[in-house]
């Protein structure tokens, strides 16, 4: 999906602090959010798990 158009092209940060998981798909995550999705992976939680403990970290 390729969501830049005339009107809106989504731009990062030129921080070099994101990881460009499937280019064209343009989804990036940054290194540490990905760094900690990777972890929870490894750890045996599934990608709802993972959603649900990102979200308890957000409005907790």
């Amino acid at each position: 999906m390729n969501t830049a158009s005339l009107s809106n092209v989504p731009i990062l940060p030129e921080t070099g602090g994101y990881e460009f998981v499937l280019e064209d798909l343009e989804l990036a995550f940054p290194k540490h959010q990905l760094k900690e999705i990777t972890k929870q992976w490894n750890n045996g939680k599934d990608v709802e798990q993972i959603f649900f403990i990102k979200m308890m970290e957000i409005f907790t």
